[in-house]
């Protein structure tokens, strides 16, 4: 595992996957519907389509799972964790800044 991986899988956790199987539950039938309802209803659904339609289901999950890495690299940035960016390196507009 590369070292990007590395880090987007010590990111996300149980948690984050449990609830990217559940937006990918919800959200890949919907995209399904929209991008190859045709084949779905007239049921012409070959394998270069079947692929299609689990790529479909793919990508909430995939968008899930990277939006919660990022959100946990930001909250460990912001607290000052190893691992994220110090406070100091964020450019953060002064009105969100610590006052000392």
């Amino acid at each position: 595992m590369t070292g990007t991986g590395r880090r987007l899988h010590s990111r996300v956790g149980r948690a984050a996957l449990r609830r990217a199987f559940i937006v990918a539950a919800i959200v890949g039938p919907i995209l399904a519907l929209i991008n190859h309802g045709e084949a779905i209803v007239s049921g012409t659904l070959d394998f270069s389509v079947f692929c299609k339609i689990a790529l479909t289901f793919l990508v909430p999950f995939c968008v899930s799972c990277v939006s919660s890495a990022l959100a946990a690299s930001d909250r460990d940035a912001l607290a000052g964790h190893p691992g994220g960016d110090t406070l100091s390196q964020l450019q953060i507009p002064h009105t969100f800044a610590r006052k000392e």
